[in-house]
């Protein structure tokens, strides 16, 4: 038997019996309501309007499954950045990483209206990511924002200090760095340099050097192999004007030939708007 429906609803009619093209909820509470209907028809044993407590019952239902349909998608939210949040098996570092490629491939494809709620994503997770990571560094002795990082890995370099003249950088200036540190294993060819740079969470630089190449180019005095002992570097170089304000994230790791590593080096710089 098909019930009934309001004139303002579109009911379709299909050989096996009456097919409403409602969503499912609705159905529901469309039955629901018929079933009060005609139990109160057999209590009452008339056809009068039905008492107007089933209106208020078929209202407060319906708004109870909206009430219940927003409290899962909260706690969907909720579960989704604790996920993030979530210190598991020394692999957060990685997540967060893998997040952000995902939010940066998207970014562009979000409506212009969206920024503002884009940009308070980002800063939220931001001072997430600073929360989790504090403790898992170590700041070098000097005068400089770096830190040594992966500390739970052996490294064969002991970094005494770290000078930056200024502190911090500026641009269109000069940048002095004065360091010191000593060396427990051989560093020969077929060494690298992993060097990664964000701009907020924008990655702006993912890339691997030879770091022997490197020591002959930037003509630092030393070269492959370097051997176990103490060094020291006195290196000048010029931060170009043109360097756009926020606050750059740099990591580099050192690793030997054979993936040994050497030293890992994280640190923030801001430059200001000008």
């Amino acid at each position: 038997m098909c019930i009934n429906p309001p004139s303002n609803y579109h009911f379709e009619r299909s050989a096996s019996g009456c097919r409403t093209s409602l969503p499912p909820a609705f159905r529901v509470l469309l039955t629901i309501t018929y079933i009060l209907l005609q139990h109160s028809k057999s209590i009452t044993g008339t056809t009068k309007e039905p008492p107007r407590i089933l209106y208020l019952v078929t209202a407060i239902t319906l708004l109870s499954m909206k009430i219940l349909f927003g409290l899962l998608a909260t706690i969907s939210c909720i579960s989704a950045i604790s996920l993030y949040l979530k210190i598991d098996d020394g692999d957060y570092l990685a997540d967060y990483d893998q997040s952000y490629e995902y939010y940066n491939d998207f970014e562009d494809e979000l409506p212009r209206a969206d920024y503002a709620l884009l940009e308070e994503f980002e800063n939220m997770l931001l001072d997430s990511r600073t929360s989790v990571t504090e403790g898992f560094t170590k700041p070098i002795p000097g005068d400089s924002p770096l830190e040594k990082c992966d500390l739970a890995e052996e490294q064969s370099l002991e970094i005494h200090y770290i000078d930056l003249t200024p502190n911090p950088p500026e641009r269109g200036a000069n940048l002095t760095i004065d360091a010191e540190g000593v060396l427990y294993s051989t560093v020969d060819e077929g060494s690298y340099v992993m060097v990664e740079v964000r701009l907020g969470y924008i990655k702006l630089l993912t890339q691997t050097f030879d770091l022997c190449e490197q020591l002959e180019e930037n003509d630092l005095g030393y070269e492959c192999p370097l051997l176990p002992g103490t060094y020291t570097i006195s290196e000048t170089v010029e931060i170009p004007v043109q360097v756009p304000p926020g606050k750059y994230t740099v990591q580099v790791r050192a690793f030997t030939g054979d993936d040994q590593e050497v030293a890992c080096l994280t640190g923030n710089v801001l430059f200001p708007p000008v």
